[in-house]
Parts: structure tokens; sequence; C-alpha cells
């Protein structure tokens, strides 16, 4: 999102592109969670199902439809009547860290002024036009259009947030606008003036997370009737009211998966393989480089394929410089993740060092979505914060810096 926090239709368009979702991982105080897709499957034996495209799982039952988002830190949340029976949609989006390393998790509840036989119907198109909207204008074109009409019938009706610590209000104030300056390039005004409007409402703690209902002001029926969609604006605003009563609906637990490893300023040490099985030490790694960018990508992450061919350019430019570019397979463990990954590299020529992410680097990597982009000097330590997603420009912005700024001892 870049990873801050969007409104609905921006964030669902990143899932369907695959930007930056195609898998997360990250540790936390009792457990590491390297491969999130394992404990989705065991919610799936649980009966739970994917909110529309969400780290938010439901299931159905006698006693009504029940919610969990444990990336989150939302155990269950019993929806109310009003919004099993609402004749809009009632979606969810995020449901993961915001920000990965911040401890700000997040789930948005969504009203769509939609049926859902609807909904579902232009997330189906959406879903289809993806494929071919990077190739072919026409389905561009009409994906844009279809995306409009999505978000003309989106209305946020409330967040869920949960901080680490004993948080106060002003301390998760403070923290959302923060990351509307750092990530979203907001001034400080503005992002003080866009928080200030928000309201918030203790809903409860689990361990040493505390959580919030966060809500912004009902939209104006002007809005609606603009849309065409002046029939649902009326349930919408009963269900916006409702907001500051759910409290009571929700059951929290510490948010599984998150980023807490810090490597500032320790010395990244590891042992793994290359592509072909050679062994790879850190030491041998960072040693004779000034700068060494490591890249983490998946098989699975489109857009991960698609600057590769980029990168081996970057690492021929700046080789002479004293700089080099890493691959980090992160689904390297896997027999056919790996030939396929071996393949691409093979048929692109590209010629740069990439490693397998076994547990250690998994365990050792704060990353929660692919790419990720880490800076290193020539003895281990992180130089700066990651690149978070796919950004060539800030990339070599980067390179640039650290090579002007960092000597080898």
């Amino acid at each position: 999102m870049k990873y801050i926090r969007f409104n609905c239709i921006q964030k669902w368009i990143l899932l369907i592109f695959a930007l930056f979702l195609c898998s997360c991982s990250g540790q936390s105080k009792t457990a590491v969670i390297t491969d999130p897709q394992e404990y989705v499957n065991e919610l799936a034996k649980q009966g739970y199902t994917s909110v529309y495209n969400s780290y938010v799982f439901e299931k159905a039952g006698k006693s009504g439809k029940v919610w969990t988002a444990p990336f989150a830190g939302i155990k269950s949340f019993k929806m109310p009547s009003e919004m099993i029976k609402a004749k809009g949609t009632i979606t969810a989006s995020g449901g993961s860290e915001t920000i990965p390393g911040s401890g700000l998790v997040t789930v948005d509840v969504n009203y769509l002024a939609l049926p859902e036989a609807d909904y579902l119907q232009l997330v189906n198109n959406l879903s289809l036009l993806a494929l071919y909207a990077r190739s072919d204008a026409g389905a561009l074109k009409k994906y844009k259009e279809l995306a409009a009409d999505y978000s003309a019938a989106s209305r946020t009706l409330f967040s869920v947030y949960g901080m680490k610590g004993n948080a106060s209000e002003e301390d998760l104030r403070s923290l959302i606008k923060n990351i509307y300056v750092k990530y979203a390039g907001y001034d400080e005004s503005l992002a003080a003036l866009i928080v200030s409007m928000m309201s918030f409402y203790p809903a409860g703690s689990a361990e040493d997370y505390s959580f919030y209902i966060v809500q912004s002001g009902v939209q104006d029926q002007d809005r609606f009737t603009e849309q065409k969609n002046s029939a649902y604006f009326e349930e919408y605003r009963t269900l916006h009211g409702k907001a500051e009563k759910l409290a009571s609906s929700f059951t929290f637990q510490r948010p599984l998966g998150l980023t807490e490893v810090n490597l500032s300023g320790d010395i990244l040490s590891f042992e793994t393989s290359d592509l072909a099985g050679n062994t790879v030490n850190s030491r041998d790694l960072f040693s004779l480089h000034k700068v060494t960018m490591i890249n983490i990508w998946s098989t699975t992450c489109s857009v991960c394929l698609t600057e590769i061919p980029v990168l081996q350019k970057m690492n021929k430019q700046y080789g002479p410089e004293g700089a080099q570019v890493v691959g980090l397979l992160y689904d390297g463990d896997n027999p056919d993740a790996l030939k396929e990954a071996k393949d691409f590299l093979a048929e692109n020529g590209i010629d740069y060092l990439n490693i397998i992410a076994n547990e250690d680097l998994k365990n050792s990597f704060p990353t929660q979505s692919f790419p990720m982009t880490y800076y290193f000097d020539a003895e281990g330590k992180m130089i700066g914060e990651p690149v978070i997603g796919a950004n060539l420009k800030k990339y070599e912005e980067k390179m640039k810096e650290n090579l002007a700024n960092v000597s080898i001892p």
C-alpha cells in the first residue's frame, strides 16, 4: 500500500494486482509465523472462508456470522443482525499489520451500496479483467470503469485498530498521523487534520495490545444521490451510527505474524545456499562490498518477477562502485518454486546472486510482504529502512545515497 491505510477500493485493487500482498511473514514474542497460508488452511478446516480477498475470515453458524482476523488481533467479531440482514453488502479489507514493523494492525469494515449478488459479479469481472489489463488497452479501460463503480458504491463503516502497549487514544492518533506523513507523503498539517476528524472508541485489549474502533464521519446524502445509490443511504447511516456500541461484539488476541525483529545496529549473520546448492556465508557475502541490496521475492509475486530484469541492470551499473544486488528467494525451500525460479532467471539472463531463504533467514528478516528490499554495509549491518513494495526509483535513490555515505571498514 505502499503499506499505508488505504481506503477500501485502493486496498482491493492492490490485492487484485498482487503488488504487495503475495504473502506475509514475521515474528512475535511467542511464535514465528513463516507461512501464514498454513494458518489460513487451518482456519479453512474449521469452516472459515476469506471475506472478499482480505485477511478477515468468516464462519456462518446457527448463532449467526462470526469474523476472525488473527493477523490483526481480532479473535472474533459476532456480526449484529442488522449487518447480516442488510440489503447492501458488508465487506472487510486489511486484516494484518499496516506497515511491516510498525506494530499497528487494522481491519476496515465496509458497506457496499450493492446487493451481494451484484457485488460478487463486479468482483469477478474485475478479477478477470485484471489478468489482461496490463497488456490490453480495452481491458484496462473497462477495468478502470468497473473499479470506479466499485469505489462509488463503497463506504467505510468503521475500522478496528490495534496498537502495541497500553496505548491511549492520543498514542494511536499520533502513530496514525506519523504513518500518513512518513509513508503517504502528507504534510504534518494535513495529516493532523485528517486524524483530528476521526472518532476513537476503546474496544478492548489482549496481552500487550490495545484495540480501538475508529470512525470517520458519515458520508453526505447528496453524495449517495450523485452516485445513484440513494436507496441505500438510510441503511448505511443506521449501520454507521451503531459502530460505537459494537465494542462488546469483539474479542481480541495478540496479533499473529508481527514483524518485530529489528536488524538496525545488529550484524546479520547466516549461512544458506544459492539456487544451485552452493553454500553462501553472510560474512563472505557482505565483506567485499560497500553496499549490498537484498531484494526479497517469491515466485508467486508477479511484480517481483517484473522488476528482476531491472535489478540485473542495477547490479551491473553499480558493481564498479562497490555495490551488489542479491535476491532472496522466499519460497526457495519448495522444490517446485525453486525450479520455477531457476528457469525464470535463466530465461531472462539474470546472473546476480540469488539465495534461498531458509528458516533462520525467514525468522531474521522483518518481512511481511513481497517485494521487500534492504540495504547492508560491509559488516552486515542494515542501512536505513527497507523499501516496502516495488519502487525502482527508490531502489536507485537509496543505492546512490548509501554508496555516497558508506565505506568499507
